[in-house]
């Protein structure tokens, strides 16, 4: 991270500040920071926007913050409403707000409880959660764990364990119309090593060991060691490669 001092900015009504190296920045009502901005802590409680790029070891949203160009962080609270005019750099992302990316993401973990929108690609090691996502370009992370509480979209996935669920725990109600208003996953590939599919729409679906279960629809299976399928799933051809 980029060097910061022991000045803090504090914005509690509605106010500006010049952009520039601090120790915390903390906005709780609303404040624009006028260019790039680094600091050890930003904390939004209120409305934010910094017209520039954000370096910071630690940021928690729980209002709204727009932040214009890139963003640089270790870790990433959105408990709110993000929007980043650039790409988003961390280690660990936490959303269970709303987060939106003109451009890329590369991050360690990601854990998703809210909506994340992503213009290109999502790059990750790990990358779970319970909410939804469109992403325009590959989601490509080691491990993804989705039960799916939400509609969700990629044009491309690829890892090396995917597993993608029906949310669990439903109410009898719920299962008596799921095959109605059931949430899917939609891809036009999934590539990894160990895939589980329910609930997925997708054109090709290619791996080393492949289990496909209830509410998919595929075109194309393509599998080196195995493949299985729920007798309920639609599959168009499978090929051993």
């Amino acid at each position: 991270m980029g060097q910061t001092s022991e000045h803090n900015l504090r914005i509690s009504g509605s106010g500006s500040s010049a952009g520039g190296n601090f120790h915390h920045i903390r906005i709780d009502g609303s404040g624009v920071v006028q260019g790039d901005a680094a600091c050890i802590k930003f904390v939004c409680n209120g409305n934010s926007r910094v017209r520039g790029s954000l370096e910071s070891k630690e940021i928690k949203v729980s209002g709204s913050a727009d932040f214009e160009k890139n963003v640089h962080t270790d870790k990433l609270v959105v408990n709110g409403h993000v929007h980043i005019g650039g790409s988003l750099v961390g280690k660990h992302t936490s959303v269970s707000g709303s987060l939106i990316i003109k451009e890329g993401v590369s991050a360690e973990q990601v854990d998703l409880s809210g909506h994340v929108q992503v213009e290109q690609d999502l790059e990750a090691e790990v990358f779970k959660g319970t909410g939804g996502f469109t992403i325009g370009g590959l989601l490509n992370a080691g491990t993804i764990d989705i039960s799916l509480h939400a509609h969700c979209s990629a044009r491309e996935i690829g890892g090396e364990s995917i597993t993608i669920q029906r949310k669990t725990g439903m109410k009898v109600v719920d299962k008596l119309t799921r095959n109605l208003f059931a949430s899917k996953l939609k891809a036009e590939v999934i590539e990894g090593d160990t895939i589980y599919l329910e609930n997925t729409k997708a054109d090709i679906v290619r791996g080393n060991r492949i289990v496909i279960g209830q509410g998919c629809e595929i075109r194309l299976i393509e599998f080196k060691e195995h493949f299985e399928a729920d007798k309920s799933a639609k599959i168009g051809n499978s090929t051993r490669l």
